[in-house]
């Protein structure tokens, strides 16, 4: 895999994980 790909898809799975916490703490609040 080349660089940029690599930054992207870590970009994606920070992003995702964000989200996901956020429903989650929503969710529990």
């Amino acid at each position: 895999m080349s660089a940029s790909v690599v930054k992207r898809h870590c970009k994606y799975v920070c992003c995702k994980s964000t989200m996901t916490e956020g429903f989650r703490k929503r969710l529990l609040a």
